[in-house]
Order: C-alpha cells, then sequence, then structure tokens
C-alpha cells in the first residue's frame, strides 16, 4: 500500500514525471493521498505529469483520493502528459471531498467543501481514451495471493474525458459521479447489471448512450446527444424538476426503447403537488416508445404520487417526438388512508417540506408497506392510550383502599391498623379498525395507609399510593410513553343492615414524559421529547351483601361504580425537527366503570383466630363512560392546527378473579389477580397486601 498524508502542502502518492516511460501502469495494491488541512490545495493518488508517457492503466486494487476540509480538492487518477489511452478498472477508483468538524458536540454541521472530487482527469488527452469498467477478476501470481480488493468494481467522483472520440464501458459495478465527454463522437455503454448514477454532459453533442443491461440514473441537466437506446434489460431513470435548467432534458437525434426496458422518472423533491415535465426529445424519430409510455408502476415508482408517461406526438411511430413526465400527488383516499390519517395528510406533508431529508425519505418510498410504517410514525399519538394506563393506575390505587375494607371485615372494625400494598398491572388494547391506535402498557406501585373504627361502628381510612407506568404503540415500539403518579384517598366502610358499603374518593397528581421515535425507510430517522403535567380526581362506591351459607363458605354479590377523570397539560415536543415535533393541547378524559358480580370464598378455620380464604370471582365490568377522545395538535415549525378523535374504548366485558386472604387476628396477608376482558381492552392486574392491627 502507497500512501501521503500532507498538512501543508499538497499530497501525491504515485508520480511519474516528465521522463518517465513505462507502457502498463498496473495497480493490484491500495494508493492513498490525504489532504488534512484547508490550506492543502489538492490530494492526488495517481499523477501523470506532463512529458511522461503512459498509454494504458489497470486498477484491480484500491486508488483513492481524500481532501479533508472546506477548500481542498481531491483527485485520484490524473493525466497531464496527454498520453494515456486505457483505463481498465476491476477495482475502486474513488475520489471524496470530506468536510470536518472541530467541535463534534455543538450539534452544528460543518460547512460543506467547496472543492472538486474528480476519479479520472483526461481531458489533456492527446486522442481518443478508452474507459472500461469490468467484473473483478482473482489474480493469481507465484505466492498464490490475491493482491486485488474484494468486492463490487466502482468508481466514485467526476469523471472528465477529452477532446477526442471517447469510449466509456461501464460493464459491472456502479459509477457515481459527474461525465464530462468534451467534443468527439462519444460512446457511453452500459451493460452487465451496472449502475450509473450523475450528471452528462458533451460539448459538441455528437454521444452515443446505449444501456443494454443495467441503469442510467440522470440526475439532471441538459444534454444533446446523437442517440440513445434502450434494451430488454434497461433501466432509465431521470431526474425531475419544476426548476428551469435542474430537469433532466435531453436531446437525441434518434431514441429507441426495446419492449421491456422501464422508464421511471424521479419525482422532484420537495413534495409538490403536481406538475408535468418533458424529459426526453427525438428530433429525428423515436421508436418503440410505447414499450414505456403510460403509467409507471413497480418498485421503483414512488408510492405517494400517480406517475404517467406520454409521448407528445402518439400516432406516428418513429416520427419526431418528446415524452414528458406527469406526476401527481396522490390523494387520502387513493393511499388507503384512515379519517385521522387524512385530517394529518396536510398538515403532514406541509412539515415534511421544511425538512429536506424527510421529504426526500418519504417521497422515496416505493413499497405500501415501507410507508404506511413510516406515515404511522409521522402521526400524532392521539389515543387514550397514556389516559387508559393513567386510568387504570388510579383504578388500581383505588382498589388497594378497597380491598383493604373488605380485609377489615375479616378482623372486625373496632381496631386501629395500619397496612401495605403492592400493585402490579398490565393493560392493551385491540382497536376496532385502523382509524384507532393499538396500545399496550404496564405499571408497578405501592400503597399503605391507616384506619380506625368511627364511633357509629363504620372504619374510616387514609391512604397514599405511587405508581410508575410505561405505554407505547405497536406500530412504534421505539417511543413510549412514562408517567408516575401519586395519589391521596379518604374512605369509609359501614353497613346498612345485612347490606356492607364501601367509599373511596381521593385526589392524584403526576408527570408524563414522552419519546416519539420516526423512521421513514432507512434514510430517515429521528426521536422528539417531550414532559407535561396530569392532575387526577376519582371516586368508587361499592354494595356489597355476604351470604354466609355455613361457617366455611360464604356467597357475596356485590355492585361498584368508580369514577377517574384526568386532566393533562399541553405540551410541545423538541429534538424532532421540522417534520417531526409537535405542540399538542391540554385534554380531559374520564372514565365510569359499572361492575356486577359475585364472589365465592370458603373461610377455613385454623385455632380460634386463624382463616384462610381462598376465593374466586365472576363478573361484567360496562364502561358507562365511553365517549371519543378529542386531541388537537400541531406542528411547531407550521403551526396549524388539526384535531384527532380516537374511537371510545369499548362498551366493556367479563371480570374473573382469583386469590385469598389469610389472618391470625393481628396481621392480614392477602393475595389477588384480576382479569378484564372486553371488547377492547384486555386488563390484568395483581396486588400483594399485609395490614397490621394494632
Amino acid at each position: 500500500m502507497l500512501s501521503t498524508n500532507a498538512q501543508e502542502a499538497n499530497a501525491q502518492t504515485l508520480v511519474f514525471g516528465q521522463d518517465a516511460i513505462t507502457s502498463l501502469l498496473q495497480v493490484r495494491g491500495s494508493i492513498f493521498a490525504n489532504s488534512n488541512a484547508d490550506g492543502v490545495t489538492l490530494a492526488r493518488a495517481v499523477l501523470l505529469e506532463s512529458g511522461a508517457s503512459v498509454p494504458t492503466l489497470t486498477n484491480s486494487g484500491l486508488i483513492q483520493a481524500n481532501s479533508f476540509g472546506e477548500q481542498g480538492s481531491a483527485a485520484a487518477v490524473t493525466d497531464l502528459s496527454g498520453t494515456l489511452t486505457s483505463i481498465t478498472n476491476t477495482g475502486q477508483i474513488i475520489a471524496l471531498t470530506i468536510p470536518t468538524d472541530d467541535d463534534l458536540t455543538d450539534d452544528i454541521l460543518p460547512p460543506a467543501s467547496t472543492g472538486t472530487a474528480v476519479a479520472i482527469d483526461v481531458s489533456n488527452a492527446g486522442s481518443g481514451v478508452l474507459v472500461q469498467q469490468l467484473a473483478p477478476v482473482v489474480f493469481t501470481d507465484d505466492d498464490t495471493t490475491d493482491d486485488s480488493v474484494a468486492g463490487t468494481a466502482r468508481m466514485v467522483g467526476e469523471i472528465r474525458l477529452g477532446a477526442f472520440a471517447d469510449t466509456f464501458n461501464l460493464y459491472s459495478g456502479t459509477v457515481a459521479g459527474n461525465i464530462a465527454f468534451g467534443n468527439g463522437a462519444d460512446n457511453f455503454n452500459i451493460d452487465g447489471g451496472a449502475i450509473y448514477t450523475g450528471s452528462i454532459t458533451d460539448s459538441d453533442g455528437a454521444l452515443s448512450i446505449n444501456v443494454q443491461d443495467g441503469t442510467l440514473n440522470i440526475s439532471g441537466g441538459t444534454l444533446n446527444i446523437t442517440s440513445a437506446t434502450f434494451g430488454a434489460d434497461s433501466t432509465f431513470n431521470p431526474f425531475l424538476s419544476l426548476t428551469p435548467g435542474e430537469s433532466t432534458n435531453i436531446t437525441a437525434g434518434t431514441v429507441t426503447f426495446a419492449s421491456g426496458a422501464v422508464l421511471a422518472p424521479v419525482v422532484p423533491e420537495g413534495l409538490p403537488v403536481n406538475g408535468t415535465t418533458t424529459f426526453l426529445t427525438a428530433t429525428t424519430g423515436m421508436f418503440g416508445a410505447g414499450n414505456v409510455v403510460g403509467p409507471v408502476n413497480g418498485a421503483i415508482t414512488p408510492f405517494l404520487y400517480s406517475l404517467t408517461i406520454d409521448a407528445t406526438n402518439p400516432i406516428v411511430e418513429g416520427a419526431p417526438n418528446a415524452l414528458e413526465a406527469t406526476f401527481q400527488l396522490r390523494t387520502p383516499v387513493q393511499l388507503g388512508l384512515t379519517a385521522n390519517e387524512t385530517i394529518a395528510f396536510e398538515p403532514i406533508l406541509a412539515a415534511l417540506r421544511l425538512d429536506p431529508a424527510a421529504s426526500a425519505a418519504i417521497a422515496g418510498l416505493t413499497d405500501q408497506d415501507q410507508f404506511f410504517d413510516a406515515y404511522g410514525d409521522l402521526m400524532p399519538q392521539y389515543s387514550d392510550g397514556a389516559t387508559e394506563v393513567a386510568m387504570t393506575a388510579i383504578r388500581q390505587m383505588q382498589s388497594a383502599t378497597s380491598n383493604r375494607m373488605a380485609a377489615t371485615r375479616m378482623q372486625g372494625l373496632d381496631e386501629v391498623s395500619v397496612w401495605g400494598q403492592e400493585i402490579a398491572y398490565g393493560v392493551e388494547r385491540e382497536p376496532p379498525n385502523r382509524n384507532a391506535q393499538a396500545f399496550r402498557g404496564n405499571g408497578f406501585g405501592f400503597a399503605g395507609g391507616i384506619d380506625g373504627p368511627t364511633d357509629n361502628g363504620g372504619l374510616f381510612g387514609l391512604s397514599l399510593s405511587f405508581i410508575a407506568s410505561e405505554v407505547e404503540e405497536p406500530s412504534r415500539p421505539e417511543g413510549q410513553i412514562s408517567a408516575w403518579f401519586g395519589q391521596a384517598n379518604a374512605y369509609y366502610a359501614t353497613a346498612v343492615g345485612a347490606i356492607d358499603l364501601d367509599f373511596v374518593a381521593g385526589l392524584g397528581g403526576g408527570k408524563m414524559t414522552s419519546e416519539r421515535s420516526v423512521e421513514i425507510g432507512t434514510a430517515f430517522s429521528a426521536v422528539s421529547e417531550a414532559d407535561w403535567t396530569s392532575l387526577e380526581g376519582h371516586g368508587s362506591a361499592r354494595a356489597s351483601m355476604p351470604l354466609a351459607l355455613s361457617r366455611n363458605f360464604t356467597i357475596t354479590p356485590q355492585a361498584a361504580l368508580t369514577y377517574a377523570g384526568v386532566s393533562q397539560g399541553g405540551y410541545t415536543e423538541t429534538g424532532g425537527g421540522a417534520a417531526v415535533d409537535l405542540e399538542v393541547d391540554d385534554q380531559f378524559s374520564q372514565r365510569l366503570w359499572a361492575d356486577v358480580g359475585v364472589e365465592f370464598a370458603a373461610n377455613m378455620h385454623f385455632g380460634s383466630q386463624t382463616v384462610v380464604s381462598p376465593r374466586i370471582y365472576a363478573g361484567y365490568r360496562a364502561n358507562v363512560l365511553d365517549s371519543e377522545s378529542e386531541r388537537t395538535v400541531r406542528f411547531v415549525s407550521t403551526g396549524t392546527p388539526f384535531t384527532l378523535t380516537d374511537e371510545g374504548v369499548g362498551d366493556g366485558g367479563p371480570l374473573i378473579g382469583i386469590g385469598f386472604d389469610a389472618t391470625n387476628g393481628y396481621s392480614t396477608f392477602s393475595l389477588g389477580y384480576e382479569g378484564e376482558f372486553s371488547d377492547q381492552i384486555e386488563r390484568h392486574s395483581l396486588n400483594a397486601a399485609i395490614r397490621f392491627r394494632f
């Protein structure tokens, strides 16, 4: 490997001086030239100086020139002698200008380089030059070692040809960089599945382009040529633009498209709504236009757009003609968007247009599944997922207090006692259709309190609880909402005849933190973060009537109403950029559950005070308040508000419970599970409690 690094002067690695003569320069290893400061004007890897004589260059290795900084340029192969007539590449020829960043922590992108990156410069040629890129071959010699560079043959950087008849045969790998053909009857041939990407210029219009098996990606510009031929296995992707001079505009004498040729223009950047652009004109005749005109479909067509190719003279095949592309942004109906996705469509596009990377990424999606994955990430979180998880947390904290009153009746109501309970739960929603959002969450926490008897034979107590939760949407599992809630309760237990009555009321508050991940294909990703506060109020009432069938068996019919209301503050996301960050208005949500069911308990007595009571419960929970949830949001970058509506969480569903209580008269231990299986919500909770009486 040959390499040079320069700080203050030109970097030149392999130089053939004015008296150097060789019939063949063969590169099998690696040649590097690196300039490392803005003071360096040029990094050259291979240089043939004026006066040298080197007619043939073959490369099966790596020739690379890198210029680091704002002003430097890089050239991989430069011929100033004018003697080089043949270049064959089966390895890699690369020239790069690389901006440098003095401070990686300041979140400021380094300035773009103003220099040039040239892979091959034979513009000083004294005769026609043949440039070929062929498939890599294994080179073996006496030591049986392959010194070539493994992988696909490629060139990166500009290619500058001279004033004579030049030929560029791209028969393997990739070439990325603009090509200047200069004067002369030039030929550009693509075959072998090779791919070219860049702009092409030709000084005298005497260039012929022939694509048989490969891809021609023209990145814009005006070009006059002699002819263009596209074979049965060819793909032609001209870049379109609504800005004059930027769009691909090729004028040829004759143009031919074989059956099977693929023509797929690239829609302009910036997500325009529609447009029509002429990109290929045949002044003498266009043949096979019928093979490519019509709607453009397939794996390389943007899913977001409808694209059609038309001939300006479709009647006479072979007559002077032109091809034009008409593109139209698809409507929400054509895209198959839901009602909420349709409401958000224009605001999302407006925000995407302010972020070139994001807009290019979504315009580049060609697959329906990719598009819906990306669009789902761009959609605001409008479901009641965070609220439902918060409601579940509130209900579980209420249940901890209610469980306390039920267990106290096993011991009697005539002693002051303290208690503590663990709370764990999970909740998941399966929405009825795509217009609502699925979510899943879980939480864990603790509750504790103190209570004692009242003069009228009831029980009064106070409790505190704390719970932490997380909720995520399965469609974007990389993001989530985290929440914690604290709660204070007052509770009272009494009886009216044979009916036991329990009442709970309280207030709480907490903080929610959102991390929303957005991925658009593989080209764009961002994460937005926000936090906000929430306040809640709640209350419940339960009536039960224990029916002792015997000393050891009890049936308890019961009914309960539970209410919770949550007020979430508004918030503004940061960190995602113009296409992602949202400002979300405050929101109030409420739930009212009505439960009915029956509990079966066995009371097993051991000694005078120890009782172990296994129990099972079956019932039904109805969502009495099941209104739609509205959320008004706007992108920070545009400020235009729009409101999304999540459907209700369903009518309700069956409940089951199982657990046991054990008491010795002075302490009680309880363990219980409850499952809710409604038409949309599935909820599971596990509670373990211990209580001590004084």
